[in-house]
């Protein structure tokens, strides 16, 4: 049994480094491992001088997300292998040994999904009481660790560009269900991660979850998408003018109530150029 593993870096190459000891110490499979490399930081070692014997790295021309390095590695996936699945994984996952084996057999024999992972060690995934050998059925799975089946990808397409980094993965999860695939993880395949390299993750989401809403719900998505956003940010505006509280916890507030005014403005200009034809929904 083999499986084409593809890890998608940004800037923590020594992250990816473990991550593809981890992989590639994994037992009952064999495992061919690319990294598609979106850059590593003009303070940071090169990604090849730190990576194991035997990982191949493609270099995208610029950083463009989870979703660009995730969608390079599907067509590249697809147009190079006859594989019936592709694991697409972000640069800090790391696996128990008998993880991918038990990932790709349990997708072997359950063909209506689309879409598995790992047990997150640090997600509360609903409580399994079903066969050991049964994936659990969700709405959703983190793009820290994507098994896809061919044929889904088939179905559905890429991942939408418009996400970068942050909730492409829920996106992408519910393109999945509405095609007619299911979704899930499996338990006793445990993998973990180690965290966000983007210190703009919080702004990124929020931007996201404003896209999302309005991609899936529409108008009223689009209002509740905002409202979220800006609720966070008043709060930490609040936050940030209480003079009582320790100069430090006003600072973080007063930082985080920015990230909500960008994550607002970055969310409003993605909307307006697809609105106006820049950027179309090709995919979605």
């Amino acid at each position: 049994m083999s499986l084409s593993v593809y890890l998608v870096h940004w800037h923590a190459p020594e992250w990816c480094a473990d991550a593809s000891r981890s992989l590639l110490a994994s037992e009952g499979i064999s495992v061919r491992l690319t990294v598609v490399d979106n850059g590593s930081g003009a303070d940071q070692p090169e990604l090849a001088e730190v990576l194991p014997e035997g990982v191949r790295v493609v270099t995208l021309p610029s950083n463009s997300g989870y979703t660009g390095g995730a969608n390079a590695a599907l067509q590249e996936w697809l147009s190079a292998t006859e594989e019936d699945h592709v694991l697409i994984g972000s640069h800090d996952l790391h696996v128990r040994p008998g993880t991918l084996a038990r990932l790709v057999g349990v997708a072997l024999r359950s063909t209506e999904f689309g879409i598995l992972g790992p047990e997150l060690a640090d997600r509360g995934y609903p409580v399994h009481h079903g066969s050991p050998d049964e994936p659990v059925e969700l709405d959703w799975v983190s793009g820290s660790a994507l098994l896809i089946a061919r044929g889904c990808v088939q179905d559905v397409g890429l991942l939408d560009p418009r996400f970068g980094s942050y909730l492409e993965d829920v996106d992408y999860s519910w393109r999945a269900r509405r095609a007619g695939w299911k979704i899930g993880y499996v338990p006793g395949a445990v993998a973990w991660g180690l965290g966000s390299a983007s210190p703009r993750a919080r702004e990124l989401m929020q931007a996201n979850h404003v896209l999302l809403e309005a991609k899936h719900r529409g108008a009223l998505g689009l209002v509740a998408g905002y409202g979220a956003v800006a609720r966070e940010g008043i709060r930490n505006v609040l936050g940030f003018v209480a003079w009582w509280r320790p100069a430090g916890v006003r600072r973080r507030s007063g930082n985080a109530a920015l990230g909500s005014l960008r994550a607002i403005g970055s969310a409003t200009r993605r909307l307006v150029r697809r609105a106006v034809g820049i950027e179309r929904d090709r995919i979605g």
